[in-house]
Formats: structure tokens, sequence, C-alpha cells
């Protein structure tokens, strides 16, 4: 389970990372990829994918595995159960509590259905950016340093 979690935190990640030279160019918009780098909330990454989904002009077109809908409600069961990520990885928290609920169940082979078609999907969704705005944007004037910039 910590591993598809990752996988999937890993996969929004990439997917902003790739796509956020849009509002740079668009809007003057530096997006904090440090912040972005650092957080382990499916729900903030989650949004982020689905801004630059718009500002792509991608929805509708945004994933072959399931419905936008499902994917966020996806996203929402991941958040509810392991908001930081360390859940499924730790039995006990900190404060030497469980990390999940003592009863917790899931349907495995349900669940490994639903993330091996999402994590492709959201690599497919991160190559469409990147070779959009290599085709989209003149890059000869653009330093690296400000595509790249972890602005606060």
């Amino acid at each position: 389970m910590f591993l598809y979690r990752h996988a999937l935190e890993v996969a929004l990640k990439n997917a902003v990372r790739a796509g956020a030279a849009i509002f740079l160019f668009e809007d003057g918009e530096l997006v904090n990829l440090e912040k972005v780098h650092r957080s382990h909330d499916l729900q903030a990454l989650s949004r982020d994918v689905m801004r630059l989904v718009d500002a792509f002009g991608l929805k509708g077109q945004t994933l072959r595995s399931m419905s936008v809908d499902d994917f966020l409600n996806l996203i929402h069961e991941f958040q509810e159960i392991d908001p930081q990520g360390g859940s499924f990885r730790y039995p006990l928290t900190t404060q030497q509590t469980h990390s999940l609920p003592v009863a917790f169940s899931f349907n495995l082979f349900s669940f490994c259905e639903r993330l091996d078609g999402l994590i492709p999907d959201l690599e497919g969704l991160a190559s469409v950016m990147r070779q959009d705005l290599t085709l989209r944007f003149d890059w000869s004037d653009v330093p690296w340093y400000d595509v790249l910039n972890f602005a606060d």
C-alpha cells in the first residue's frame, strides 16, 4: 500500500513539475516547486494537476483509466486514511497510537486495478504537458532558472 501511495504522490508531483511553466509563460506566476516537492497532501497535489489540466485545455482527455470524478474520489479516500503518507509505512504514530483504524480492511485486487491504470495516465499527462510547452513557447530567451525556480 505504501509503495502504491508513494508512486501516486510522485506521479502527481511529476505532472505538476512538468506543466508548471505554463503559468510562468501565461501569467508570470512562479509555482512554488519546493513546496510541491515537500508536500505529501494528495488532495493539494491533485488540485494542482487539475488546475494544469484546465490551463492546457486537456479537460475531457485527462485520464483513460477512470473518470476525473473517480480520480478525485480515489484521492479523497487516500487522504482520509493516510493524509501525510506515513500510515501505511509505520504501524504506530509518534504518539504511539495506531496509524490505521484497528479494523481497517480493503480489497487489494480492486485497489491495484484502479491504481495500475492511473499512474501511467498521470505519467502520460506529464509527457503531453512537456511536449505542449516545447511546441507552444519560445524557450530561447528564458533562463532555465526562471522555469525551475523554487519561488516562495
